[in-house]
């Protein structure tokens, strides 16, 4: 996230098959934001599942960043 936004997320997992986060956050000026990500896949390891959700962050940050 940008330095200047204020955020809390809770990531998390649910058995060895799934990896999730949701984050509230809030860019300057803006009211705040809601993001979750929740991801089932059985056989891929926790490590990649994870980068996925750091792809799902990048993407919302540029549409929070395009959308003002």
């Amino acid at each position: 996230l940008p330095p200047d936004w204020i955020a809390g997320d809770r990531p998390g997992t649910y058995g060895p098959e799934e990896t999730n986060d949701i984050a509230l956050v809030r860019p300057p000026g803006r009211a705040p934001l809601l993001v979750a990500a929740y991801y089932h896949a059985p056989t891929v390891p926790p490590a990649e599942r994870e980068a996925v959700l750091r792809q799902v962050g990048a993407v919302f940050v540029d549409w929070a960043v395009s959308s003002r």
